[in-house]
């Protein structure tokens, strides 16, 4: 079986039975995968940050080097890709994992009030909710790292801890 790895701030994307997505150690950073399961289109963003804020214009996706960075460029890139895949916005389905709170909770800028593990989660779904695209799954906060599968035939994600005990399909 091949394996894409998807790494921080890189948008994939596979139509390939056989072929996997597949994000490592992801701590604060999401996973997002969107796919079409009718044609069997996927994508999966690495994405590490909430909101791009370095622009007050528009944001125009087709001129970041790495689209997956953010969560509200990384959206719109994948729906643009799916399309010219074959997928209809219809009929995309989400699964996301991440997120988790890694920096811990001791001092103000690494704990409660940066918090980026949680505003990732918070602003991938509510990013599906306003482009009513079904969430199927989720695996989202705790405090540990993650590996992330994405399986294109079966529209499974295996999620692994860092220590490699915890297996979760979703």
């Amino acid at each position: 079986m091949e394996r894409k790895y998807v790494r921080i701030g890189e948008i994939k994307y596979s139509k390939m039975d056989g072929e996997n997505l597949q994000a490592v150690a992801l701590g604060s950073c999401v996973a997002l995968v969107l796919y079409d399961p009718i044609i069997k289109v996927a994508g999966m963003a690495h994405i590490a940050l909430p909101d791009f804020r370095g622009s007050p214009k528009r944001i125009q996706v087709d001129s970041f080097e790495l689209p997956g960075r953010y969560a509200d460029t990384a959206f719109p890139a994948m729906l643009k890709q799916l399309r010219s895949m074959g997928g209809l916005p219809s009929r995309l389905q989400a699964k996301v994992a991440g997120g988790a709170n890694i920096f811990g909770t001791r001092g103000i800028l690494l704990g409660s009030v940066l918090n980026i593990g949680e505003r990732n989660g918070i602003r991938v779904v509510e990013l599906l909710k306003e482009n009513n695209i079904p969430l199927q799954g989720k695996d989202l906060g705790g405090d540990y790292a993650r590996t992330v599968t994405f399986d294109i035939k079966t529209q499974r994600m295996i999620i692994t801890n860092s220590e490699q005990v915890t297996k979760r399909i979703l």
